[in-house]
């Protein structure tokens, strides 16, 4: 079987990284990242397995963060999709349940 494993990198067509994905035995595991055309960081995702697990991240295109969440056993716990997420400035966060 064909199966991916390593590093798979895709293109813009002006050359600039699209995305960069690892995979092992096929599936997409540890850090994935994905770029806007000019370069900027736009995704940090962490999958096992192909799952999300551990800390997401997006940005948008002017550079505000605008997903930021923690993914444990299918769970999501943080900001999924929070377009207002970038205006906490040095708060934490605690969860009432801590498993």
């Amino acid at each position: 079987q064909n199966k991916l494993h390593g590093i798979k990198l895709n293109y813009f067509k002006n050359g600039n990284v699209f995305s960069e994905s690892n995979y092992v035995n096929g599936q997409r595991h540890g850090l994935q990242k994905t770029w806007f055309l000019n370069g900027q960081l736009a995704k940090k995702k962490n999958l096992s397995k192909g799952r999300e697990e551990g800390l997401q991240q997006a940005w948008l295109a002017n550079g505000k963060i605008y997903v930021n969440y923690e993914a444990k056993n299918g769970r999501i716990f943080g900001m999924n999709r929070a377009n207002l997420c970038y205006q906490l400035k040095n708060e934490k966060l605690q969860y009432a349940n801590k498993k």
